[in-house]
C-alpha cells in the first residue's frame, strides 16, 4: 500500500537518516520495510507545510494511493478531537476544498489534523492557482513557488519511475 502525506507542521525538521533528493528527504526504515519521502514547503508561516509519501520497500512502484495533509500548530493543545478537526479549513482557488476526510492526530505539544485524500484529489490540489486556509485560529497561504513544488511532486509521484537516491 502506498500513501502520501501532505503535512502542515509548526517547525518540521529533517531527522537523522533522511537524505534530501532535490529538496526531497528520503528515509528507509528496514524495521518496517517502508520508505518515507517528504518535502517541507514552508518555514515562515504560523503553520508549516510538508508533503510526504510513504510506500513499502525501498522503491516506489507507480503513483501513491492516498494523500494526507497534516496541519499542526504549536500552542495550547485542543483536548477535543472534533473541536480540533472543526478548526481546520483548506481553501483552494478561494473555495473550501471539500475532498478528504478530517482526522485529528496526536502530535507532541501541537494541535494536529490530517486531511486524507486520494492521489487524484491531491493532483487537483496541486494544480490549484491558490491554496490556503485556516487552522487553529491562524490563516495561511502558500506562495506561487510553493504551489510549483506541489505541482512538481504530483507529476513526479504520478510517474511510474521510482524515486532513486
Amino acid at each position: 500500500m502506498v500513501w502520501i502525506a501532505v503535512t502542515v507542521l509548526a517547525g518540521s525538521v529533517i531527522s537523522a537518516g533522511q537524505e534530501p533528493i532535490g529538496g526531497i528527504a528520503h528515509h528507509y526504515d528496514p524495521v518496517v520495510d517502508a520508505t518515507v519521502e517528504s518535502v517541507t514547503l514552508t518555514h515562515d508561516l504560523p503553520v508549516h507545510v510538508q508533503v510526504s509519501t510513504v510506500y513499502l520497500g525501498q522503491r516506489r512502484e507507480g503513483p501513491p494511493k492516498r494523500v494526507e495533509l497534516l496541519i499542526s500548530k504549536d500552542g495550547p493543545v485542543i483536548a477535543d478531537a472534533r473541536t480540533s478537526e472543526l478548526s481546520v479549513a483548506l481553501l483552494v482557488n478561494g473555495e473550501r476544498f471539500r475532498h478528504g476526510t478530517l482526522n485529528a492526530r496526536d502530535v507532541s505539544g501541537s494541535n494536529a489534523v490530517a486531511l486524507v485524500f486520494s492521489f487524484d484529489e491531491f493532483t487537483e490540489l496541486a494544480q490549484a492557482r491558490t491554496v490556503g486556509g485556516q487552522a487553529f485560529g491562524v490563516t495561511f497561504a502558500l506562495t506561487g513557488e510553493q504551489l510549483v513544488v506541489l505541482q512538481m511532486l504530483a507529476e513526479r509521484w504520478a510517474s511510474s519511475e521510482p524515486m532513486l537516491r
